[in-house]
């Protein structure tokens, strides 16, 4: 899996709490990503389009 996590963790957990835990993390990594990636492409314009003081 991921990065060996699976196999770094056998002893501590088991394969499938390991395997939970790397879909938990893929899916907490791609919402900040899709946050980054949307204020990037859609505020930009915004920004440029802000009245100044």
């Amino acid at each position: 899996m991921a990065g060996g996590v699976c196999e770094a963790s056998l002893g501590v957990w088991s394969r499938g709490a390991a395997t939970r835990y790397l879909v938990c993390w893929g899916i907490h990594a791609g919402a900040y990503l899709g946050v980054v990636v949307g204020v990037f492409l859609e505020g930009r314009p915004a920004l440029r389009r802000a009245p100044g003081p």
